[in-house]
């Protein structure tokens, strides 16, 4: 019927650690079909895995083509975004393209503009056929994978006996950097220490490297992912500086010092302490900007009625059905409607026949990101009945 599966067993679950590569066997992709009674089965009893770490992601404006690149340089797939999808990049520089719902509810704010932590977790298990894969992923384009890839579908929790018809891979390096088996601890930092303390022990590295090398940080990181970060390189075996706001910090010196005496050294606190502290000062942050969003969408979906009237003699006829449901979905994003408002005042003084300077003027005055200016002008464009003659304007 279908490929043939090893039944899974503690000696076959994913190993995090496993950076091991398969021989390629075939140059030509195997294709899979994910969607057999086979591989669901497979897929019930394969291991879950949590994700963990942050990411970095911004709002697409529909259009944008993107490759998604291992870090073996594979092309993984291919996909075009729709406006208001998110586009992800991954801590590895991996980057995706997913839906505003499932970016939701796998992801959560931080309070760094831009960046989200991971949240969700994924049944996964290894690639069991020992060469390159293909399958038709479930955005529609063919998606690829080496011989020691993964295949994943989403774990719900509340659902856990569902197996979801979403089926992707995943690479291994990927899988390495971004996930953790859901035995390991909830906090990230020592999920992380689990996962990694197992191969150094395993490579038995212990000596530090005589000459130092020159570390980077990812854009966003906190001097708290630093020091986790230089005293994992002391552990194994390297000698590393990074530069932390032109502070520069060493791996020898964080390892000699230990874990809780440099967060005391830096942070006042030590680890556990610093990591209580840390939790409560984001429940706060998190409930002052859940209670602002929520005052800013109830506001928004109060101007609904107000924003239809308003706009009823600019809207195109064959697209007025339409103009309701927009409104009510961006009052509920990411801007709160900020981004109808800003199409309407602009409609309205193109309608009154302001000239091209001042139209271009008034839209830099409204102060649009990337994000938020695409998503203007393609609300003039699909819904004003004078939108192309507008866009062609502003562009």
């Amino acid at each position: 019927m279908g490929e043939n599966f090893p039944q899974p067993n503690q000696d076959q679950q994913v190993q995090h650690i496993d950076v091991r590569r398969a021989e390629r066997v075939d140059d030509e992709p195997r294709h899979l079909d994910l969607q057999t009674d086979e591989w669901t089965h497979a897929l019930v009893e394969a291991p879950i895995y949590k994700k963990f770490g942050k990411v970095h992601a911004q709002i697409a404006q529909g259009g944008e083509t993107l490759q998604t690149v291992l870090s073996d340089g594979t092309v993984e797939t291919t996909n075009t975004a729709n406006p208001g999808d998110v586009i992800v990049t991954n801590p590895g520089g991996e980057r995706y393209i997913i839906g505003a719902n499932k970016f939701d509810s796998r992801y959560e704010a931080t309070d760094e503009d831009g960046v989200f932590k991971a949240k969700g977790k994924a049944r996964i298990t290894p690639n069991p056929t020992g060469q390159p894969i293909k399958i038709t992923a479930p955005w529609g384009e063919e998606q690829f994978g080496g011989p020691d890839a993964l295949i994943a579908t989403v774990y719900d929790p509340e659902n856990p006996d569902d197996v979801s018809p979403d089926r992707y891979i995943i690479g291994r390096d990927e899988f390495n950097a971004t996930y953790v088996p859901d035995t390991y601890e909830d906090d990230e930092v020592k999920a992380w220490d689990e996962a990694h303390d197992e191969k150094y022990e395993r490579e038995g590295k212990t000596e530090l490297l005589d000459e130092p090398r020159k570390g980077e940080l990812m854009a966003g990181s906190h001097k708290s992912n630093a020091i986790d970060d230089l005293y994992k390189a002391y552990l194994n075996g390297e000698h590393v500086t990074v530069d932390f706001n032109g502070e520069s910090m060493n791996s020898r010196e964080i390892g000699e010092m230990g874990v809780d005496r440099a967060y005391e050294k830096y942070f006042g606190y030590d680890k556990e302490s610093y990591k209580e502290h840390a939790r409560l000062e984001s429940e706060a942050w998190s409930a002052k900007y859940k209670l602002e969003q929520f005052e800013r969408e109830y506001q928004a979906k109060k101007e609904i009625p107000e924003l239809v009237k308003e706009s009823a003699d600019l809207i195109n006829p064959t697209t007025a059905g339409e103009w309701r449901d927009c409104l009510k979905i961006r009052a509920t994003d990411l801007y709160h409607g900020a981004d109808s408002r800003s199409a309407i005042d602009l409609m309205k003084a193109h309608s009154q026949g302001v000239g091209a300077e001042d139209l271009k003027k008034l839209m830099d005055e409204q102060g649009h990101s990337g994000a938020s200016h695409g998503m203007v002008l393609a609300i003039i464009k699909h819904f004003y009945k004078a939108g192309d003659s507008l866009v062609d304007v502003l562009k």
